[in-house]
């Protein structure tokens, strides 16, 4: 769906306090994937998400990061065919119960520069990634997720080699869009218990 139809849902959401991983999934791991991703990638992973046969994570955030989407340490080198990856995310939601992971990772220039960051769709069993969950102060999931010498082949790519960053800010500036909306429907409900209360 739409912005429109992912706000409509996000606000029920949230005036039942509803904990399942749709903003992980649907909202930031599909996004991903529709706005990038080419099309027998599509057909494959949105069908199996739309049917809950799916889970996604976006592992986009790293320590020391600041809030700076540009900030992305995690490495990727080329390798024969594909790639291996190697560093650190933060604050993955709901990574610890994902089949796959959507991870950004630097194929070219510095810590901080717009250019250079690629995507890559990574198994969540892959060898060498490890996740360490715990639960937010919102009582939802989240995970450290560690990558060491994870392999993956030129397939695993989503996107364009070096310019993921647009895809990363519109996907996150769509998950605000999507949390906002939850915060809205969390507040009505809110307004309205409170209001049977007074009453």
């Amino acid at each position: 769906g739409s912005t429109v139809e992912t706000a409509v849902l996000m606000e029920a959401f949230g005036g039942a306090l509803v904990a399942e991983p749709y903003l992980a999934t649907c909202v930031l791991g599909a996004g991903v994937i529709r706005l990038a991703g080419r099309a027998a990638l599509q057909r494959e992973l949105l069908p199996r998400v739309a049917a809950g046969e799916l889970m996604l994570a976006f592992a986009f955030a790293e320590p020391g990061g600041r809030y700076d989407l540009a900030h992305v340490a995690t490495r990727a080198r080329r390798n024969g065919k594909g790639f291996t990856l190697d560093g650190h995310k933060s604050v993955v939601f709901h990574a610890a119960t994902a089949d796959r992971i959507i991870v950004s990772a630097r194929t070219a220039g510095g810590v901080r520069d717009h250019n250079g960051v690629t995507l890559f769709l990574v198994d969540a069993d892959a060898d060498g990634l490890t996740r360490r969950a715990y639960q937010t102060v919102d009582g939802l999931r989240a995970a450290e997720v560690t990558l060491d010498r994870v392999s993956v082949s030129s397939d695993a790519v989503v996107g364009e080699v070096g310019g993921a960053y647009p895809v990363i800010a519109w996907t996150v500036d769509l998950g605000i869009a999507a949390v906002a909306a939850e915060a809205a429907g969390i507040m009505a409900a809110l307004n309205r218990q409170t209001l049977d209360y007074l009453k």
